[in-house]
């Protein structure tokens, strides 16, 4: 099943998280076909995001996003301004992913 079709069909479940990665540019499509508007999130701030980083789409109540191939700045200020940029509510590490959230 393509990772669309799956968020498609389970994206109404507050317990979500695809069971692939896709690309920052499928990501964004993906979103903007499903017209997931939540709260602040828009897909396009995911552009903030590095070209070559893979996503992992999920909803844990809200907009969540699991990001692998992209390091956060070391800078509490830097990380700031980035999370401002993507409007997330909650950006923080969890193992080998940033974990970003919207409310």
């Amino acid at each position: 099943m393509s990772v669309f079709r799956e968020v498609k069909i389970a994206y109404s479940d507050n317990n979500f998280r695809a069971s692939q990665s896709v690309s920052r540019d499928a990501a964004i499509e993906i979103l903007q076909d499903l017209n997931i508007r939540i709260n602040d999130f828009n897909p396009k701030v995911l552009k903030f995001l590095p070209e070559d980083c893979r996503i992992i789409i999920a909803r844990e109540g809200s907009v969540c996003l699991y990001v692998t191939g992209m390091e956060l700045p070391r800078k509490r200020i830097l990380r700031d301004k980035l999370q401002m940029k993507l409007k997330a509510d909650e950006m923080d590490r969890r193992g080998d992913e940033i974990r970003l959230w919207w409310d």
